[in-house]
């Protein structure tokens, strides 16, 4: 009498799908300062990183710092833009300038 072997096929990985869409990061900005006309940003690439000064046109984690405002910052990647606020919750009227 014959056997039948019984093969099982196991599922192969699906790669995901590429995304033209970059994730936001997750940079926390603790403040910001002019001194001589010289803005600067203080900032940590993640809650549990210590924070370093940036300032314009430097790289964070291969984004690059665009624009310090008194209010936040705008850095930027392979044309994506994002916006860091000082005042997440704020409407921005009583933000020093």
């Amino acid at each position: 009498m014959a056997v039948a072997e019984v093969v099982v096929e196991q599922p192969q990985p699906v790669a995901a799908p590429e995304s033209n869409q970059l994730v936001a990061p997750s940079f926390v900005l603790h403040g910001t300062r002019n001194i001589m006309s010289h803005p600067a940003a203080l900032i940590s690439v993640t809650e549990q990183m210590a924070s370093e000064w940036y300032h314009v046109g430097q790289s964070v984690d291969g984004w690059t710092l665009d624009e310090i405002r008194s209010d936040g910052v705008s850095l930027s990647k392979s044309n994506t833009v994002h916006d860091l606020k000082l005042y997440p919750f704020s409407d921005g009227t009583n933000v020093p300038r």
